[in-house]
């Protein structure tokens, strides 16, 4: 385990003013507990010690909590000044490094006290925080820093600046992820309960509010990180959330179709895709969600394998709604329950199939 150790900066704003719901030294403070880091009031043990000019990715976080350092050695990035992370015995170590009044005076001393080693970061990994004038490109680096790199093209490119648009709005508020999430759900079953209507209207608003459901339950996760208020709960009530709603809207679509035009196939087409829908999100539970303890975030891949999970996220990415909408435009959306009755089902053997794969099958 790794400790902390914050340094006193000039910039008081740094403890008071609120960036996107925390200030510069609580998101700190969160960023370091999460990778494991534990507040210190000396360097006896593998410490990072810094000043709060600065912040770090969550990805930058990681790799700093896993980075293997020996007695006397300090690690130290050309690229960021401000911090170092260092271990030694010595306390007469810890109490001049607790004297530094700078960057340069800390890295100076440890240059001629440890043995220097140093570590490589992007732009990616941290951004600087000189005075108040960088807020904005705080607030846009620390949202960009919320978008995944498994998302679909339209998810990435379009949802995202809207979900990230609320999220910015919101995150000064007391809204919490968990609000965010029940509050996605509203538009989306209204308009599930709208493809029971014959008008063809209705059913492209009610894709239309599906597809906003798509966007809103973004958001929730998007708070959830930026405030580090992820939790088991909120992952449990966002996964089955979404599947409450796909559900929903199968339901509705096939009910819909059987009594406006009385197709024979609409009870059958609706309960593949239903059964499809709640076999799948049962199994990710039972092998994936059951037995993940703690207040984190869920794991929800069914395997670790790199290539299944690639393979898992593809097939849940969400760029299908805009399907839907296209659907519903031309009259067609008994043709999305249809696909949902065949698609469903087969994603569910194919979970299987992988997670047999894996052999980690219990």
């Amino acid at each position: 385990m790794k400790s902390l150790m914050i340094l006193p900066s000039d910039f008081a704003w740094v403890s008071e003013k609120k960036i996107l719901g925390l200030s510069v030294l609580d998101r700190i403070a969160k960023g370091a507990k999460k990778a494991g880091f534990v507040p210190r009031d000396g360097c006896q043990e593998a410490c990072l010690i810094l000043f709060p000019n600065f912040l770090f990715s969550t990805d930058c976080w990681k790799i700093l909590a896993a980075e293997q350092i020996h007695e006397g050695e300090a690690v130290m990035s050309p690229q960021n000044p401000n911090f170092i992370l260092l271990k030694s015995e010595s306390s007469k170590i810890s109490e001049r490094v607790k004297k530094s009044v700078n960057a340069e005076d800390l890295q100076s001393f440890v240059r001629s006290s440890l043995k220097l080693r140093e570590i490589n970061l992007t732009p990616k990994d941290f951004i600087p925080v000189q005075d108040q004038d960088d807020i904005p490109k705080i607030k846009s680096w620390l949202l960009k820093g919320l978008v995944k790199d498994t998302e679909g093209f339209m998810s990435k490119h379009f949802e995202r600046r809207i979900s990230l648009s609320v999220t910015r709005l919101l995150a000064n508020t007391f809204v919490t992820p968990n609000q965010m999430t029940v509050l996605s759900l509203v538009p989306g079953i209204v308009g599930a309960f709208l493809f029971l209507s014959p008008v063809r209207a209705h059913h492209v608003l009610g894709a239309f509010l599906f597809w906003l459901h798509s966007v809103l339950d973004g958001c929730d996760g998007e708070i959830a990180r930026l405030k580090y208020k992820e939790s088991r709960f909120g992952g449990l009530l966002d996964f089955f959330g979404d599947n409450v709603v796909h559900s929903a809207v199968f339901f509705c679509i096939a009910l819909g179709w059987k009594n406006n035009s009385g197709a024979p196939w609409a009870p059958l087409a609706g309960a593949l895709a239903i059964s499809g829908t709640i076999l799948s999100a049962s199994f990710v539970y039972w092998t994936t969600m059951r037995k993940k303890e703690g207040e984190g975030p869920l794991f929800t891949s069914v395997s670790e394998d790199s290539s299944t999970t690639r393979f898992i996220d593809f097939l849940a990415r969400r760029d299908f709604i805009y399907l839907v909408l296209l659907l519903a435009i031309f009259g067609k959306i008994q043709w999305f329950l249809l696909m949902g009755a065949v698609g469903a089902p087969i994603y569910f053997l194919v979970l299987i199939g992988l997670h047999l794969r894996s052999g980690k099958f219990s």
